[in-house]
């Protein structure tokens, strides 16, 4: 029995000693890359690649610049005529320019 148990033990250990070697020399890991690689990124991934190039590019414009400055400058003039008028003086005003403020706030998000 004790020499039973021995020859268990060096099986063991020489099978656990030529899967370090494999795991050493990449054998495994490439056999893994090997099965495992995509072929061609999945299409959604390729779709939004490209969206984010057309959103880069309108970005980038000097065209989405003046754009953004602009609206910036509108919304530091509403911002001004906001807090010199009264609300019971101008209702309707108030009223614009609450509506501005929205708008602007969606335009920033």
């Amino acid at each position: 029995p004790g020499s039973r148990q021995a020859q268990k033990k060096a099986a063991k250990a020489t099978s656990a000693g030529t899967h370090w070697a494999k795991l050493r020399s990449g054998a495994r890991l490439a056999s893994f890359a090997a099965r495992h690689r995509p072929s061609a990124p999945p299409l959604r991934h390729q779709r939004l690649r490209a969206l984010a190039k057309q959103y880069a590019t309108i970005v980038r414009s000097k065209a989405f610049d003046r754009l953004i400055a602009v609206v910036v400058i509108l919304n530091g003039i509403c911002t001004a005529v906001e807090v010199d008028i009264r609300d019971e003086d101008t209702p309707r005003l108030a009223f614009l320019l609450d509506i501005m403020e929205s708008l602007f706030v969606v335009f920033f998000l």
